[in-house]
């Protein structure tokens, strides 16, 4: 048996960073299959946003059956500060986030790791699904691909198909890429606000073919959830994105143009399936802010010429952002 000091010293901890938020049903699970890597050298930090049901005790209970978790309640009241909490009390030189309905694969960390760990900063990320059978035939590590140096090719290149692209989920990231990033305080839309920086700060970044993460697709759905003031922040984001890029990239800004399309779009499908006199008016904002960038960019100008052609191919969006392949293959088409 492998003596657990030369481990240590061999392989350096990886931080997993776990925000919690009424999450009972399934955090056992979650924590479950980060306890059972392959790579062991692991600390866990679950990080309760003051949860309402039993996670803040079912959290405590997993922290003393293993030494690796540790166990912290925050009133932070997003899950971007929550993320931030995590980053500010880790102790690894890499670090992974996992959403705490979610799961990996056993050889998950190990993975990502192995490609990651001969760069001094970047990041690796494998495959996911919402798809339950799929992930169980998994049939372990295929290619590893390492993206180009250039910012605009390395983002078009984490847009491949079947990749978490722009969530924080699914990647191992080395601890200096967050040395000066913290996620905005945002309730939503927080995480794909500052990919980009962390694109640009990226001098490495791999792509693993390995389908290693699930995640859930539940009552916060695009076909379930409600619209309210705090899906606003979508305009914020693209105010992020937008003058990151005006600031650095330039030359990129038609693609981020396209990018905040995308985004609006998946909103406005929530728009359309809640129908309240609130989705309607946000619904409105988006159609105007996209006319826009659809001219600034010189892209899809003929989606956004009638509301009713708008709303047939938001109608059609629907089912290709909940079916794994025809996203990946929309991914490619629309960026």
């Amino acid at each position: 048996m492998i003596n657990e000091k030369i481990i240590k010293k061999t392989y350096p901890l990886i931080s997993v960073i776990i925000p919690v938020h009424n999450a009972e049903e399934y955090l056992e699970e979650c924590v479950n299959s980060v306890l059972v890597q392959t790579y062991t050298n692991l600390e866990i930090l679950l990080v309760d946003d003051n949860s309402t049901d039993g996670s803040i005790n079912l959290g405590k209970q997993l922290a003393q059956r293993d030494s690796r978790i540790l166990h912290f309640v925050e009133h932070n009241g997003s899950a971007g500060l929550t993320r931030n909490f995590g980053l500010n009390h880790m102790g690894g030189d890499y670090l992974f986030f996992l959403d705490s309905d979610d799961k990996i694969n056993p050889e998950t960390i190990e993975h990502l790791y192995d490609a990651l760990k001969d760069v001094k900063i970047g990041f690796s990320i494998s495959k996911f699904t919402n798809n339950q059978d799929k992930f169980e035939r998994n049939q372990g590590i295929g290619e590893v691909k390492k993206l180009s140096a250039n910012f605009l090719e390395k983002l078009k290149g984490i847009q491949a198909s079947d990749y978490p692209s722009f969530g924080p989920i699914g990647k191992l990231y080395t601890r200096n890429i967050f040395e000066d990033i913290r996620y905005p305080n945002l309730t939503i839309h927080e995480d794909t606000a500052i990919i980009l920086p962390i694109v640009d700060r990226a001098k490495d970044i791999f792509l693993v073919d390995s389908l290693d993460y699930y995640y859930r697709v539940n009552s916060g759905s695009i076909t379930q959830s409600k619209i309210t003031e705090k899906n606003e922040a979508i305009f914020i984001k693209n105010d992020f994105q937008i003058n990151f890029v005006k600031d650095k990239y330039p030359e990129a800004l038609n693609y981020i143009y396209q990018l905040c399309m995308n985004e609006n779009d998946y909103v406005a499908m929530k728009c359309i399936k809640d129908g309240s006199s609130y989705a309607i008016q946000l619904f409105e904002k988006i159609y105007k802010q996209n006319q826009y960038f659809s001219k600034q960019s010189h892209s899809r100008k003929f989606l956004y010429k009638s509301k009713i052609l708008y709303k047939i191919y938001l109608g059609i969006s629907v089912r290709v952002w909940n079916n794994d392949f025809i996203r990946g293959l929309a991914k490619k088409i629309l960026t």
